[in-house]
């Protein structure tokens, strides 16, 4: 199965999954290095991407849960940018713990 790098870590479940080993491990005296590295390096991504298309965590979805979008639209906003989305799967976000910016998709372009 292919797996498309995005603009952060975001998602419940395989981007989130290797915490639950960290911690298990360390449970056991066991550090698991390269996957809390790996953690600290896809968390920072969202400080580097300029545009956003689509807040799902994966391609054709409506699962915006823990997207790194809503934090990049957070830091354009603290910015001064009007910030806008595009994403036919998410039509208006949701308040979440972190988030609530609460805009709506700009339509969708047709083509042709």
């Amino acid at each position: 199965m292919p797996f498309h790098p995005g603009p952060g870590l975001g998602g419940h479940c395989i981007p989130l999954d290797p915490f639950y080993l960290t911690w298990k491990a360390a449970e056991h005296g066991v550090w698991a290095h390269f996957i809390e590295l790996a953690g600290d390096i896809n968390t920072s991504i969202p400080r580097y991407a300029v545009l956003i298309l689509g807040l799902s965590c994966k391609a054709n979805i409506d699962d915006d849960r823990e997207s790194p979008s809503f934090e990049i639209m957070a830091m354009l906003r603290d910015r001064g940018a009007e910030v806008a989305y595009c994403d036919p799967y998410v039509p208006v976000t949701r308040k979440t713990p972190r988030h609530d910016l609460c805009p709506a998709s700009v339509p969708t372009p047709r083509l042709g």
